[in-house]
């Protein structure tokens, strides 16, 4: 190598050391090399990023306690709405169960589960609103018994089927007949076994 020829390690130590990304690895790599060095930099580069670390601790914990207070609250919040709609502590424990073991987010989700699962519906009544009487209870009475004949005849899946259609054959003849006295008569809710007209009609026939 020549007196006045740089030594090509010297450049790229240099180079290496002029590049902004690469002076801080150098001088960890001094330090690790020479640790009682003093390297100026690294020092005030090592307690800024000592600072930093603390304050995302510090803002992690804060954030942590804003969604714990926030996720308290929105849960007062629902069980203060259970309450209102009548759920005892017993059953909002339920409830809550069923969120924890079947991963339902709401509480008024799981609350319709829980009332799924546990209120049974009221019974629906099978009187009319034209206060007639249901099927069920006139087929098997001697006096309506004309007008139901085989209503519970055919297969289990498919009951009534060729009682349903001698019924529209009997409607489809009264129209042929008589289109203005079917209408009137089949267009009256009242028609109906237990009523007058129909006991008149089949005194007739």
């Amino acid at each position: 190598m020549a007196e006045n020829e740089q030594d090509p390690r010297i450049k790229l130590l240099e180079e290496s050391w002029k590049h902004p990304a690469a002076r801080p690895l150098m001088e960890k790599a001094f330090k690790t090399a020479f640790p009682q060095a003093e390297i100026p930099g690294l020092a005030l580069r090592e307690a800024a990023e000592t600072v930093e670390k603390k304050l995302f601790e510090r803002e992690q914990a804060i954030d942590t306690k804003l969604a714990e207070f926030d996720r308290k609250r929105e849960h007062e919040s629902a069980v203060g709405e259970l309450k209102k709609n009548g759920y005892s502590a017993d059953q909002i424990k339920e409830i809550e169960k069923i969120m924890a073991d079947e991963g339902v987010g709401l509480h008024v989700n799981a609350a319709v589960i829980y009332d799924a699962r546990t209120k049974v519906a009221a019974p629906r009544s099978t009187q009319s609103q034209y206060n007639a009487m249901s099927p069920q209870r006139a087929y098997t009475r001697g006096q309506y018994a004309p007008f139901f004949a085989g209503i519970m005849d055919g297969p289990h899946s498919n009951p009534g089927e060729d009682w349903a259609r001698d019924t529209v054959d009997t409607i489809m003849q009264d129209f042929a007949t008589d289109r203005a006295g079917a209408e009137k008569k089949w267009s009256d809710d009242t028609y109906w076994p237990a009523s007058q007209t129909w006991q008149a009609a089949q005194k007739k026939a």
